[in-house]
């Protein structure tokens, strides 16, 4: 069969999208403009089926705005330069990079992707500095490296060296290039693929979300392993428990529909490396939950906050977040979204501008320069002010090491460290008890 060729043109994204059957097959190929781009092919097992899904592509394309062209003339492939000898791929950990000029995207998301990759971004050019990232029209920190002999570096070439080593469409990839790489997890017979086909649904039809919610959980349960496979139920059970007490009064307990897919490749994709088993296992269940509830018989108990129940009510949770800044609340768990954990910049709570690399800092009797250990700490439960729980990516980001800051986060040198599976597991074990949790920490 003929192949059909599409294109689409929006603001900056110009695209192509092409597709054919030879036989039971159906293959397509996609990508920018120019480039040679990727290919899928799905095997139908019948003439018939691979015709319909042919046609049913091509329809789906079209209605997201795609215009069928004349293929272009296939472009010779590119000639690739063969490395000096002795030359060493370039390496992001460890570097101290500058930032200067305009990108095709926010500046602070660059920085943030940096600091995921074990680097220290600075804000002017020393010579320390050992990279610079460019930007368009940049200006006098260019000269000065220039004249330092720093290297540098453009935003695609940054982008090269960030690329996942895998199929998964980057975090800047179309819906429909999701869709073909959902079609293809499940012609792999990968679990995966039914998750995110239902997940691009649920997207396409918010209102149908009951019925695929449910669909949604039944698709996860083969992705969950090991110790957190049941952690929801456990969290459900402590709130029944705590419902039951006649002496606790339940705040407020919520928790979220599933981590997306395309959230999960975001944040691998900004981190370098895939996330632990056990991380995924919590977040494919619920992306993040809260549970925040008072004892009558504690001395400073103030029965000013009434019970919130199931639904959120920003109200109530904006007051106990207040509330939670001043005292320790005795029982409590507030474990933000996958992408808060991981790539929120704690700039002025966490790290601050005064901090420098030549300080040093200790975390689970392993030494860190200061700066680059405070930038990369995430954290992890931020149910009270005096004592939160963080983890730090400066190790093993993939699965970072979880600690407790003292002094409203400014210390980390006196925590036990442990491992996201095991934190969770023992604060559901000791009913997410507030003091339990400290102790537990700083024995």
């Amino acid at each position: 069969m003929t192949k059909r060729y599409f294109e689409f043109s929006e603001g900056t994204s110009n695209k192509f999208w092409e597709v054919w059957r030879d036989g039971t097959v159906v293959n397509t190929r996609y990508g920018k403009i120019g480039a040679h781009g990727q290919s899928t092919l799905k095997d139908e097992g019948s003439e018939a089926a691979a015709e319909k899904l042919w046609a049913r592509l091509i329809n789906e394309k079209t209605k997201k705005g795609y215009v069928e062209r004349d293929a272009p003339k296939a472009a010779p492939a590119p000639k690739v330069e063969p490395k000096p000898k002795g030359a060493t791929p370039i390496t992001l950990k460890g570097k101290t990079v500058v930032v200067t000029g305009t990108f095709a995207r926010p500046r602070k998301e660059l920085e943030k992707l940096l600091v995921a990759a074990g680097c220290t971004v600075g804000s002017s050019v020393t010579p320390k500095t050992e990279l610079l990232l460019v930007g368009n029209d940049a200006g006098s920190k260019l000269s000065k490296a220039q004249a330092l002999g720093i290297a540098t570096m453009t935003e695609a070439e940054f982008d090269a060296l960030e690329t996942p080593k895998n199929d998964t469409p980057g975090p800047r990839a179309s819906t429909a290039e999701w869709e073909v790489y959902a079609d293809q997890l499940q012609t792999n017979g990968d679990p995966r693929g039914e998750v995110l086909a239902l997940q691009l649904t649920l997207e396409a039809k918010p209102k149908a979300a009951e019925a695929l919610r449910k669909a949604e959980r039944e698709a996860i349960e083969p992705l969950l392993t090991g110790a957190l496979k049941d952690a929801l139920a456990r969290f459900d059970a402590l709130v029944a428990k705590l419902k039951a007490d006649e002496n606790v009064v339940l705040l407020a307990y919520f928790t979220h529909p599933p981590v997306t897919e395309r959230e999960i490749a975001k944040v691998e994709h900004a981190l370098g490396v895939p996330l632990h088993a056990s991380i995924l296992t919590f977040f494919r269940q619920t992306n993040g939950l809260q549970l925040y509830a008072d004892r009558r018989d504690r001395d400073d108990f103030d029965d000013e906050f009434e019970p919130v129940g199931e639904k959120y009510d920003k109200k109530a949770i904006d007051a106990m977040w207040r509330f939670s800044e001043n005292f320790q609340l005795p029982i409590g768990l507030h474990i933000p979204t996958l992408s808060e954990v991981f790539l929120a910049n704690g700039e002025g709570q966490l790290w601050f501008d005064h901090m420098t690399d030549d300080e040093e800092t200790t975390f689970g009797r392993k030494t860190y320069p200061l700066l680059s250990f405070s930038k990369s700490l995430r954290p992890l439960d931020v149910h009270n002010g005096f004592y939160p729980v963080g983890l730090a990516l400066i190790d093993n980001p993939g699965n970072p090491r979880v600690g407790l800051g003292d002094d409203h986060g400014a210390a980390w040198e006196d925590t036990k460290v442990t491992d996201f599976e095991t934190y969770l597991s023992t604060v559901l074990k000791h009913g997410a008890d507030s003091e339990k949790t400290v102790n537990w920490f700083q024995r």
